[in-house]
């Protein structure tokens, strides 16, 4: 008897999410990607990819080569004098697996988006965008799916997994574990 497959639903469309699909994806996972701005996002800041994520970059079929060829030469970062010399420069070392406080892999967060996206964008990853999770209910089983509402249309599913790969302040998670967005957050006193 053939195990069912394993119905996965990723909400968010940034860098998590579609790695997230692409592992799920990669082990025979049915996965279904919301987001609930319509297109990709491709805006933000530049990316450095360090220690973990440098092994998992490269665990990602070519995803290694590709970054290195949208890598963004830097020559490193300078401490200035207050008459503007340098006196001193920190550099990368050439080595990924060693780095310093400069990364080997600097890229725009736009470009590291789009390539995971292209590489998730097949007939195991569904992406849905301008959606928004309004319910999660649990079944009678503690381990059993869950039915999951949507506000825009998608309609009411089961899924095995909810992955909440929406930022910090979740409304994913929120839902899921009936908490406030922002209660997981405990403010730091400096």
């Amino acid at each position: 008897m053939t195990q069912p497959q394993l119905r996965v639903l990723i909400v968010g469309a940034s860098i998590a999410a579609p790695t997230a699909a692409y592992w799920f994806a990669k082990a025979g996972a049915k996965v279904t990607v919301i987001e609930r701005f319509p297109h990709l996002r491709t805006n933000g800041q530049n990316v450095d990819i360090r220690t973990a994520g440098v092994s998992v970059m490269r665990k990602m079929q070519g995803r290694e080569k590709a970054v290195r060829a949208k890598t963004i030469p830097m020559e490193g970062i300078s401490l200035i004098r207050d008459d503007g010399r340098s006196y001193g420069t920190i550099r990368a070392t050439g080595n990924p697996d060693q780095q310093s406080l400069v990364s080997e892999y600097e890229i725009l967060r736009g470009d590291l988006a789009r390539f995971i996206f292209d590489m998730t964008n097949h007939e195991n990853v569904n992406y849905v965008f301008g959606e928004q999770v309004v319910s999660i209910q649990q079944h009678e089983q503690e381990y059993g799916p869950v039915t999951v509402e949507f506000m825009n249309g998608l309609p009411t599913s089961q899924y095995d997994l909810v992955v909440a790969c929406d930022g910090s302040a979740s409304r994913t998670r929120a839902i899921g574990l009936g908490c406030g967005v922002r209660d997981h957050i405990e403010p730091v006193n400096l």
